[in-house]
């Protein structure tokens, strides 16, 4: 369809919802793309599901934390039992299932001070974003893998926790315990615009002028 695509992508910019450019990269090959791309690609957010994004009255938060999906399909949701087996003795109020409907999950999002987020097959996932939306502070079990959108690594640090499942889960435990929940909540609230899906068109519009500015300046 396209007999220049070859010759023209490379100089294209890309909208993607994820970038390999933490330590997710696995290989040489992948590190010299990254390096070729990281000024190319703009990350945008993921996820999507309009049920995520319905207004919705705000509800009183009374889970500490929550999780619905499988604890076998990746390395960082098998932590999910063994992390939450611990932060039990802390005698908080955790809510742990296997399947959830789209109705149920919007409801964890909604009674939830913290959602946890671990990825998949992909280091982002709909339900980082959906708990995002919902104003629940976003648990992630990696530091640098998930890249956040338009590079607001800053702004999506200070609205999530991001723990380390390489640490023992002990010492994860205590760090989510003492994270600060009313500041990570007014971040969320601060910064959320940017990791709506479809909140975040103005983001799109300045990354696409400054990475024109940045090659016109090339030129």
């Amino acid at each position: 369809m396209f007999p220049n695509w070859g010759n023209l992508i490379g100089n294209s910019i890309h909208l993607l919802v994820e970038g390999h450019y933490g330590s997710n990269i696995k290989s040489i090959r992948e590190n010299k793309l990254a390096l070729l791309r990281h000024d190319k690609d703009i990350i945008v957010p993921g996820g999507g599901d309009l049920i995520f994004l319905k207004k919705t009255p705000e509800l009183e938060r009374e889970y500490f934390v929550s999780y619905c999906g499988s604890t076998n399909s990746s390395v960082e949701r098998k932590n999910v039992p063994i992390f939450l087996e611990n932060l039990k003795k802390k005698n908080v109020h955790i809510v742990l299932r296997e399947n959830c409907s789209k109705a149920e999950f919007l409801s964890l999002f909604r009674k939830s001070k913290y959602c946890l987020a671990p990825a998949g097959k992909t280091p982002w996932t709909s339900r980082l974003y959906g708990a995002i939306a919902q104003g629940c502070v976003p648990v992630l079990f990696n530091l640098d893998t998930f890249v956040p959108p338009f590079g607001k690594v800053s702004a999506f640090n200070e609205l999530s926790v991001r723990l380390s499942i390489e640490k023992d889960v002990e010492e994860n435990v205590e760090k989510f315990i003492s994270n600060d929940y009313l500041q990570s909540r007014a971040n969320l609230n601060a910064f959320s615009a940017a990791f709506h899906p479809f909140f975040s068109y103005q983001y799109i519009i300045m990354d696409l002028k400054r990475k024109k500015c940045r090659e016109t300046r090339a030129k």
